[in-house]
C-alpha cells in the first residue's frame, strides 16, 4: 500500500481522519415563575443604577466643560503673548 506525499504530515506519519467532538446534550430548563413584583423591583433597581450613572456623566460633563474653558483662556493668553513677542522681535 503506497501513500503519496499529500497524504503524509511533515513528520512523515500518515494523516488519519479525526472524529468530530461529541457535544453534551443540554437538559431543558424549566422557566421559573417570576412575579410582577419581582420584575418591578428589578426594573426599579436598574432605573436607580441608570440614574446614578447619569448623574456621574453630568458631573464629568461639567468638569470637562470647565477644563475646556480654562484651556481656552490659556490658549488665548498664550496667543496674545506670542503676538507681543513677535512685535518686539
Amino acid at each position: 500500500m503506497d501513500i503519496s506525499m499529500a497524504d503524509k504530515r511533515k513528520d512523515g506519519a500518515p494523516i488519519t481522519p479525526t472524529k468530530l467532538p461529541v457535544f453534551k446534550k443540554s437538559k431543558a430548563v424549566e422557566p421559573e415563575e417570576v412575579s410582577n413584583t419581582a420584575i418591578l423591583n428589578a426594573i426599579r433597581g436598574m432605573e436607580k443604577k441608570f440614574e446614578e450613572q447619569l448623574e456621574q456623566l453630568r458631573t464629568q460633563a461639567k468638569e470637562s466643560t470647565s477644563m475646556i474653558a480654562s484651556l481656552t483662556k490659556a490658549v488665548q493668553f498664550n496667543a496674545e503673548e506670542v503676538k507681543k513677542c513677535r512685535k518686539k522681535i
